[in-house]
């Protein structure tokens, strides 16, 4: 009877502790999952990091965008000014001969100088130096005729290795500004400005020029160029 008692107590606490465990195991497991609404709170949070950066990588993307352009544009504004500065301060009056006919063109003419076949607008056309020639490798000489366009592609700067041209005669062009309009070029000479202005036997040279022009982006613009060149005896000058 003692025997059978004890055997009963043990089988009811072995069924407590099995009780107890699974008791234990499923508060356990409730603790431990999510409920929907957690995870719809989760979820929220996500999306809304996720719009948020986003939104800053493309926020940065474009001011990245924007600062390369205005980069480019101030560029591609500095070099055709860099450019122009070069040509005009290594000016020369050196007349050349053009075209089939062989007609005699001054060192320096400035606008209005009419269109060319391409209907665009001259506005300036000179002889100028530097144009190296190592050992005299090609058969030409130091000089460059250049001439300065406007169109509607902007501002045209071309120019030919051999300033006594003809038809063959080959020729490079750069393009700068896109979009430019009201492009003008004006010559300080005699204390006034003129709208016009070419070398001659009289020595005349202008003393400064000054290209205006609006830009899409930058507005209205000009520059003054001062010249320190003045014409020499033709004898004094080099030939090409």
């Amino acid at each position: 009877m003692v025997i059978n008692m004890k055997h009963r107590k043990r089988r009811h606490q072995r069924g407590q502790g099995s009780q107890s465990s699974q008791s234990s195991q499923s508060s356990q497991s409730g603790q431990s999952g999510m409920t929907l609404v957690e995870m719809l709170v989760a979820l929220g949070i996500f999306g809304a990091v996720a719009v948020a950066s986003i939104t800053i990588l493309s926020i940065t993307l474009n001011g990245r965008a924007q600062i390369e352009e205005s980069a480019k544009r101030i560029g591609d504004l500095e070099t055709m000014r860099s450019l122009l500065k070069e040509d005009l301060a290594q000016m020369i009056d050196r007349p050349v001969r053009s075209g089939v006919s062989g007609a005699l063109e001054a060192g320096f003419l400035g606008a209005p100088l009419g269109q060319n076949e391409a209907g665009e607008k001259i506005l300036l056309r000179f002889t100028r130096l530097g144009h190296s020639n190592p050992r005299a490798a090609y058969a030409r000489s130091n000089l460059l005729r250049v001439t300065w366009m406007a169109s509607g592609q902007g501002i045209i700067r071309e120019t030919q290795y051999y300033p006594d041209a003809v038809a063959q005669t080959p020729r490079q062009r750069q393009i700068f500004l896109p979009g430019a309009s009201d492009i003008s070029v004006s010559f300080l000479g005699d204390r006034r400005w003129r709208q016009q202005f070419s070398s001659g036997q009289n020595g005349d040279w202008p003393e400064a020029i000054k290209l205006s022009l609006t830009h899409p982006y930058y507005g209205a613009l000009a520059q003054d160029f001062l010249l320190s060149y003045r014409p020499r005896a033709r004898g004094d000058d080099n030939g090409g």
